[in-house]
Order: structure tokens, then C-alpha cells, then sequence
């Protein structure tokens, strides 16, 4: 995905979204900073989404603003525990 982004860009002159739908439960932590590092570097608007708050515990993502989607309500706030 981030070699198409990078494809996309130079193709189209300007940046796509990318949209990275709930990868952060595939990945150790190690993986996970790769992969902030990565979606950073390609100068896109990134969109990660995931279905476990714990998820992004100890993820340099936590630092970021987030929707949180908690019984049909959507916050700025992350919910306590699991979503």
C-alpha cells in the first residue's frame, strides 16, 4: 500500500488518502513503528482504523486525534478497555 501511495502521488501530482483498515491488531510493536514510520513518510493523509482501543496502547498513533465510535455515539475520546 505505501509503494502504490508513492505511485499515486507521482502519477497524480498530489498525495491519495491512504486508508489502513485495522492493521494494528496484525502487528507486534515493532512492526507497528515501521509501519507509523512508513505512513509518515509518505506525506499522505492517513487513516487508521482499528476495532481494540488496546490496540493503539504504546503506539506513537495514540498521540494523534482520533474518533472513537462507542454504542452508535461517535467522540474525540478514547473509550476505556475495549471497544
Amino acid at each position: 500500500k505505501l509503494a502504490e501511495t508513492t505511485y499515486m502521488t507521482e502519477v497524480a501530482g498530489e498525495p491519495p488518502v491512504l486508508l489502513l483498515d485495522d492493521v494494528l491488531s496484525e502487528l507486534d510493536a515493532g512492526h507497528r513503528h515501521l509501519l507509523e514510520r512508513a505512513a509518515a513518510a509518505v506525506r499522505a493523509q492517513v487513516i487508521v482504523t482499528g476495532a481494540r482501543v488496546d490496540d493503539w496502547a504504546g503506539s506513537g498513533l495514540s498521540r494523534l486525534p482520533a474518533a472513537v465510535v462507542a454504542g452508535g455515539v461517535i467522540t474525540g475520546e478514547p473509550a476505556t478497555g475495549g471497544a
